[in-house]
Order: C-alpha cells, then sequence, then structure tokens
C-alpha cells in the first residue's frame, strides 16, 4: 500500500465503527482532496473500507482491517520514548507469562497509551481473563494498575454500555488478543442501559464518603479523581465526544464548558491543595453541576444537533442559542436581503447573520454577506467534522470582518456560552410578572445584599409578590440553590 493510502486507513480507524466524511478524514490524515481520492481508490477496490453517501468507514469485522489493526497498535507502542516502551513490553511479557491461557486479551490504556505521560503517571492495562485469579500481580518501575475483568463481566459490562469499555476500545491500544477482541470493534459501541450509570457513579460516591469519614485523605483524592473523570465523561457524552484520557477530557470540557466550569474540574483531578475540606466542596460541585446537566440533555441534544446538520437546523440552532445568550431584545423578521435576526441594542439594530458550511470561510466570502451594519456572523465551519476536533478561525480573517463592522462568533464559542447560560443561573425579579434580570457576577452581588433564603428550587414560591424581591440561584453559587429574598435596598452591579 502507497503512503497515502495508510495514512487514511489510520484516520479511518481512529474514526472508529461510525466512520467520518471527506473533510473530517483529510483533516485527521493531513491530506488534500487530489492525495484522500488517490488513497482512497484502492482501499474501495479491496472492499476494505465502505462508503455510503459520502460517509467512510472501515469495518473491523474484515479479516485485513482487524490484522491491520493490531500492527496498527503495536506500531504505536514502538513509538514511545525508549524507557517507558521497554518497561511497557517486559510488563506486557509478564503478564502474558504469568497468565499463560488464561489471559484473553489486553490493552493498554490511560496516558501510556497517547504519549502524555508524567514523571508521577501510572502504567494503565486492561486483562480480560478466563477465570478469576485472585493470586496474579505485577510490579514494574513505576505503578502500575492492572484492571482485571472475567470474560462474562467484560461482556455484561459491554452490553450495558460501560464508558470505561467504551474508552478502552475507541483509544486503548490492544496489545494481545487470543481471538477475544474482534467482535467488540465490530459494531457501534451499545447505549447506555437505563441506570446503568448511575450505580456505577453511587459506587463512586459511596467510596469517597467512606474515606472522607475516615479522614483518609489521598483514598478520598483519588476517589474524587474518578468521580470527576466520571462527571466529566457524562457531561460529554451525549454530543458523541469520547476523550482519551484526563489531558483531552479538560480540554473538550474546556471547549464545551468554558475555563470556569472546567477549573472545577481541574482541581479535582489535581495532584495539589490536599485538605478534606476542599475535596467535599469539589465532590458537591460537580455533583450539582451533573444534577443540572441531567435536567437537560434532551434539549442540549436537540440544540447541538445544528452544529453538524445542515444549513437550515444550524439557523434553528442559532435562534435558540441566541435568544438565551444575548441580554438584548431578540426581533426576527426577514428584510430585503433575507437576514431574518436581528438583535435591538442601545437603540440601534443589530443583524445576525448564520453561516453553516462543508469547508472554511474566507476573507474574499466576506463582500457577499449582508450590506447591513453592524453585522453579527456566526460561522459553522467544517460542521461534517466532529465539534472536538474543528480547527479555529483564522485570525486574519476576524480582524478583517472587524474593520468591515461585523463581528464574527465562532458557533463553538456560541455553543459554550448556551450551554453555561442554561447550567450557571441566578435571576432577579423585581417585582411579579416583570422580567428576569440576569445576574452576570452573583458573588460580587450578593456581598452587596442582604438575603435571606426562602426556598428550595424544586419547591419555588407560588406567589412572587408576596415575597417581595426574589433571587433564584441554580447551580454555580456558593449559596445555597434555591430562592432568596432582599432584605436590604438591591444594588445592581456595573
Amino acid at each position: 500500500m502507497t503512503p497515502p493510502t495508510l495514512r487514511l486507513m489510520d484516520a479511518l480507524l481512529i474514526s472508529g465503527p461510525e466512520g467520518g466524511h471527506r473533510e473530517s478524514l483529510m483533516r485527521q490524515a493531513e491530506m488534500s482532496p487530489t492525495t484522500f481520492y488517490r488513497g482512497l481508490e484502492p482501499l474501495l477496490e479491496m472492499g476494505v473500507v465502505v462508503e455510503r453517501r459520502g460517509h467512510y468507514t472501515l469495518p473491523l469485522s474484515h479479516p485485513y482491517n482487524f490484522a491491520y489493526k493490531l500492527w496498527h497498535d503495536q506500531a504505536r507502542l514502538l513509538e514511545l520514548p525508549q524507557r517507558l516502551r521497554v518497561e511497557l513490553l517486559s510488563l506486557i511479557d509478564k503478564i502474558q507469562s504469568g497468565l499463560g491461557d488464561n489471559l484473553l486479551a489486553l490493552w493498554v490504556h490511560g496516558s501510556a497509551a497517547h504519549q502524555t505521560m508524567g514523571d508521577s503517571s501510572d502504567i494503565d492495562l486492561l486483562a480480560v481473563l478466563r477465570a478469576a485469579d485472585e493470586d496474579f500481580d505485577v510490579k514494574g518501575w513505576r505503578e502500575v494498575q492492572l484492571t482485571t475483568l472475567i470474560v462474562g463481566d467484560f461482556r455484561e459490562d459491554y452490553r450495558h454500555g460501560d464508558n470505561f469499555l467504551r474508552t478502552i476500545l475507541s483509544h486503548g491500544l490492544l496489545v494481545f488478543d487470543r481471538g477475544f477482541a474482534q467482535e467488540f470493534y465490530v459494531a457501534p459501541f451499545p447505549a447506555p442501559v437505563a441506570g446503568y450509570r448511575k450505580e456505577i457513579l453511587e459506587r463512586i460516591q459511596n467510596r469517597f464518603s467512606f474515606f472522607y469519614r475516615e479522614k483518609a485523605l489521598e483514598d478520598a483524592r483519588k476517589a474524587l479523581s474518578s468521580l470527576a473523570v466520571m462527571v466529566g465523561r457524562l457531561l460529554l457524552e451525549p454530543f458523541g465526544v469520547l476523550p482519551a484520557g484526563k489531558p483531552q477530557l479538560l480540554e473538550h470540557l474546556g471547549l464545551f464548558l468554558g475555563a470556569e466550569l472546567t477549573e472545577t474540574f481541574r482541581r479535582a483531578l489535581a495532584q495539589d491543595e490536599l485538605n478534606l475540606k476542599n475535596l467535599l466542596e469539589w465532590k458537591w460541585d460537580l455533583e450539582s453541576l451533573l444534577e443540572r446537566f441531567d435536567k437537560h440533555v434532551p434539549y442540549f441534544q436537540e440544540v447541538f444537533r445544528g452544529l453538524t446538520g445542515s444549513s437550515q437546523e444550524f439557523e434553528s440552532a442559532c435562534y435558540e442559542m441566541i435568544g438565551s445568550v444575548y441580554p438584548y431584545v431578540l426581533r426576527q423578521k426577514r428584510n430585503s436581503e433575507g437576514i431574518e435576526m436581528f438583535l435591538q441594542r442601545e437603540g440601534e439594530q443589530e443583524a445576525v447573520c448564520c453561516k453553516s458550511m462543508v469547508g472554511a470561510f474566507t476573507e474574499a466570502q466576506l463582500g457577499h454577506l449582508s450590506t447591513h451594519r453592524p453585522l453579527t456572523l456566526v460561522l459553522n465551519v467544517f460542521r461534517e467534522i466532529p465539534v472536538e476536533r474543528r480547527p479555529p478561525l483564522p485570525p486574519g480573517l476576524v480582524e478583517e470582518a472587524q474593520r468591515q463592522r461585523i463581528v464574527i462568533v465562532d458557533s463553538r464559542a456560541l455553543w459554550s456560552k448556551f450551554l453555561v447560560k442554561t447550567l450557571v443561573r441566578a435571576y432577579f425579579w423585581p417585582a411579579a410578572g416583570d422580567l428576569e434580570i440576569l445576574i452576570e457576577h452573583l458573588t460580587a452581588f450578593a456581598q452587596d445584599n442582604q438575603l435571606e433564603w426562602v426556598a428550595g428550587l424544586q419547591d419555588p414560591p407560588e406567589a412572587r409578590a408576596g415575597y417581595g424581591e426574589l433571587l433564584e440561584v441554580q447551580y454555580g453559587s456558593k449559596l445555597k440553590p434555591g430562592y432568596y429574598r432582599f432584605l436590604a435596598p438591591v444594588v445592581f452591579p456595573k
């Protein structure tokens, strides 16, 4: 096979059973359109790649493809730094020798599989066994985390849509297989069974609570780290985002949740600031965020589909997101140039133009936009590429737009603001029936006013006028989530 063909095979492997569109695969393999089709043609002729309406998959049910998968994962081991490579190969040999015929499959996962290991990182492995072996243990130059599952438990967890196994199959390196693993690669991973994630989450929470009561600081920290990983994955899972490890988890959470909320996860995963009081507060923050998120999952998914859908679907999603994010009066009407959305701000109408494209948006295309100024342009470029893999907008494009009184908004930035605004809210009602006023800086706002807790969010006051001026606080505040009454004149932040 030619080098372009091999690069395309690698890109298809990374895309998993779902495969990818041309633009996504081209960027993954760093190919031009000409090189892409030159590499693709022999794969289609041999039948190792399947194409449906411009969407390409590398089915691992094909014996050649699965053999390539095994070779590819072994080659990834050889690319590791020498000391780590020697240590890993030694561990793999010890596990194979020590478990013998009882070993069915072995994966390397975590930072060792993605060349992100630090000096204190563990080596993470998963072994599937025919039968339990309580006496087997393996040690290396650094700490080794060897998880073992007997074959029945592996199949049950897979059938239930276990997030850990999904990560292993999507990002782990299969370094040994006795004819067991292929069947779990041939189809998209099963959807989570209702309640299964909750059981796993409760086990982690109970483990933290036990260590917290026992004042076992280091064990409590590890339990909180597991909780942060679990919660982070649950927040990203409804959007089809599966991080390979902790660094990528934080990167993707930053893209979806913004820096402020992601900091909660960063602290929970860090090695420093170790005291039980902080750990407990971070645990509450994580749980509160997940609880709030779960109430909105179908709504979030419906809006998120616009980021990968048609231009019409994207425009509809934009109306929803902008209406939630922008504190201006939103008016929708069609003008002579076909623009349907306007923001009313400081007595001036600001037009909003939404563009969703398969490829990039260039500076030359700015001249074909509406002549209305000021203009906000919401760009959804490379819509067939997964959201977390899309490139940032070119700085030159943004600067040229500014010179033309056009504000360019990356659709991903708009999505992040929309999601956070829905999760982190504090609203003030001056009087019954008035429009709510969003409080942006809640901590400073609360310090300037005396507040009296009135009711929890699950039991809102029936008649707001009877309680005077009210503040509703949801996740994102150190105040108790619920409704508050003001005991002093309200001081609005400047």
